[in-house]
């Protein structure tokens, strides 16, 4: 399985469906998978985290630029754009760049960003179904293009509330499928209600809403502090600065610099989202909680992959708070239905390559200060 997406705060729902299926969480296809993901915005329970609006007059130009052999820009890299168009094809260009440019923080997590107006927070606006954000925008060798000027965007840890949405919606019926009128009415999409023999009921769909968007902001922090850090250690491997040997290892002395910028890094984040240590180990409680169900389900993609947020959760309260780990492991305790603390059943100590990295601390870094004056914007 591949978790490149994982960290990835901003997945076009394309992506973000693509990162269910592999997930291994829903089975439906590409088609009622947009359909299902526009009904839980409607019926407000699971929202995009954002989406941006492009002007239809945009993507007109674009879509000429791209197809049409008589366009003077036609098959080139760059083209004019009136001023108007240029903040726009901006945001397009970073979104599109954002794992490879030199920008530590996504454009979208900005807060002052001359793209605002272009942008949308699903909770905050007005729900359209997604088909009418279709709009006419040129040909494609003599055929009608049509395109959606909306992009509709999702965080990566959205998964673990869309498979419990999707699971509580999900329901189970025993019936006698040998009865060929029983089997002629499945065929019609009818339930026969009177020869079923056994079913389920979604009777905890609130506790599940409850749930996660009580835990949004905790969410939010985490996605944003794993993202950043996924884009540190890409803009670190990239680095002339940081001396590394032929197989990209830092040496004694970047590996130094390194883990000092990062705890300056995680406490600015920490300061950023008003982070409090009971706070967050409420949360590592939940998220591990949430590990037990999903490895008692036998979901084991979902459980590798919220094992990599409760990691970078204790690296977060670590960095952040300096906590120690032998700390943040007993003051957790048990909360899973194994037998032992919880950390040492997550992470055991024989075997975890993550458990080496949590513990892994250097003195110059825990005594290093902070300066925020930089990321005030951010």
């Amino acid at each position: 399985m591949s978790l490149a997406e994982y960290g990835n705060r901003y997945l076009p729902h394309k992506e973000f469906l693509r990162l269910c299926k592999d997930l291994e969480i829903n089975s439906f296809t590409s088609d009622m998978d947009e359909r299902w993901l526009e009904l839980l915005e409607k019926e407000k329970i699971l929202f995009p985290s954002c989406r941006i609006i492009y002007p239809s007059s945009y993507l007109k130009i674009i879509n000429d630029v791209k197809y049409n052999p008589s366009n003077p820009y036609y098959g080139k890299n760059t083209f004019y754009l009136c001023n108007r168009y240029v903040s726009i094809d901006n945001l397009e260009s970073n979104l599109h760049n954002f794992w490879l440019n030199k920008n530590l923080f996504h454009i979208l997590d900005k807060q002052k960003s001359k793209v605002s107006k272009y942008i949308r927070n699903p909770k905050q606006t007005k729900f359209y179904k997604w088909k009418n954000y279709r709009k006419y925008v040129g040909q494609i060798q003599g055929m009608e293009n049509y395109e959606s000027t909306a992009k509709h965007y999702y965080s990566y840890w959205q998964v673990y509330h869309f498979y419990e949405i999707t699971k509580a919606c999900t329901l189970y019926y025993i019936i006698n499928v040998f009865d060929e009128e029983i089997r002629t009415e499945l065929l019609q999409l009818k339930i026969p209600l009177k020869k079923i023999f056994s079913g389920s009921l979604p009777l905890k769909h609130n506790n599940i809403k409850e749930d996660f968007w009580g835990r949004t902001e905790n969410f939010e922090a985490l996605s944003f502090y794993v993202q950043t850090l996924k884009k540190y250690d890409f803009l670190i491997s990239q680095s002339k600065v940081y001396k590394k040997n032929r197989l990209g290892i830092l040496d004694e002395e970047s590996t130094s610099k390194y883990y000092k910028r990062l705890k300056r890094l995680t406490k600015i984040i920490v300061k950023k989202y008003n982070l409090k240590p009971t706070e967050t180990h409420d949360f590592l409680k939940f998220l591990c909680k949430k590990y037990d169900e999903y490895k008692n389900k036998k979901k084991d993609k979902l459980v590798e992959f919220i094992k990599k947020d409760i990691h970078h959760l204790i690296l977060l309260m670590q960095y952040g708070f300096d906590l120690e780990f032998d700390y943040i492991n007993k003051q957790l305790g048990r909360v899973v239905s194994d037998y032992g603390n919880t950390l040492d059943v997550i992470f055991p100590p024989m075997f975890a390559k993550e458990r080496e990295n949590i513990l892994y601390t250097l003195g110059l870094f825990l005594s290093s200060k902070l300066s925020c004056c930089r990321y005030v914007n951010v």
